[in-house]
C-alpha cells in the first residue's frame, strides 16, 4: 500500500471538505470512503499524478486501505 497517495488523497479531500484533520470524526471517514467510490469528474486526473484519483476505487481498494475500527 502506497501510504503516501493514500494521505495525500485524504489531505486533499479534507481540504475540499473545508474540514480540519483534528475536527474529523468517523462519519467523516465515511463520507470519504463514499468520495472515492464516486469522485466527482472535475477530481479525477487524466494523468497518472502521484495521490490524485484516475477513477473510483474499487471497493477491495477501499475497504484494504480504510479498515478502521468503529
Amino acid at each position: 500500500m502506497n501510504y503516501r497517495k493514500e494521505l495525500t488523497r485524504f489531505l486533499s479531500w479534507l481540504a475540499i471538505q473545508q474540514l480540519p484533520l483534528r475536527q474529523v470524526l468517523r462519519q467523516h471517514v465515511n463520507h470519504y470512503q463514499q468520495f472515492l467510490q464516486r469522485p466527482p469528474v472535475e477530481l479525477i486526473s487524466k494523468r497518472r499524478t502521484a495521490g490524485m484519483l484516475s477513477g473510483p476505487l474499487k471497493p477491495s481498494s477501499i475497504r484494504r486501505g480504510h479498515d478502521y475500527p468503529a
